[in-house]
């Protein structure tokens, strides 16, 4: 008997071979800065490219959902949620109760406003003044920004080894 994995465990195990290969390529990429150029810009390059990896790969996995936060409440259908726990649970239009929990605190009444997929009723965003949208976005590209000019100093670090 064979066990299926879930959509979402295959993602973990998916996710967890690519930051093993990426780990085992950064501390290859070390060794052969270390020979070929300077042991001091290994260990820069063993200590940033890491930080720059998990700022730049975490922002853009937080893509979609900065998506959702923009288009569900614009074309999604908007309900009632109500606070239970540390989630909101809403009823879709199918009669089925869901639960969508927020991530970043941001929510803290008794009730919310979400807006979830016609399609996939699962998909939910909480709905945002558009203020707040702004700010978040913001707040999401300067990260990305920051990840991207760290991977920047990591590929120069490489190239700077291997021009002698």
């Amino acid at each position: 008997m064979t066990r299926e994995e879930s959509g979402e465990d295959a993602w973990f195990v998916n996710v967890a071979v690519w930051w093993w290969t990426a780990g085992l390529l950064i501390v290859a990429m070390t060794v052969v800065i270390g020979f070929v150029g300077s042991v001091v810009w290994a260990v820069i390059f063993a200590v940033i490219t890491p930080f720059g990896l998990v700022t730049t790969l975490g922002t853009l996995l937080q893509g979609k959902e900065m998506y959702d936060v923009w288009v569900l409440p614009l074309r999604g259908i908007i309900v009632e949620a109500q606070r239970s726990g540390m989630y909101y649970r809403y009823t879709d239009m199918h009669g089925v109760t869901r639960t969508a929990s927020d991530t970043l605190g941001r929510i803290t009444g008794p009730t919310a406003q979400v807006a979830y997929h016609p399609r996939r009723p699962g998909t939910a965003a909480f709905v945002n003044p558009w203020g707040r949208k702004v700010w978040f976005t913001f707040l999401h590209l300067v990260v990305l920004l920051i990840g991207l000019a760290i991977d920047a100093g990591s590929v120069a670090i490489v190239v700077e080894a291997f021009r002698g």
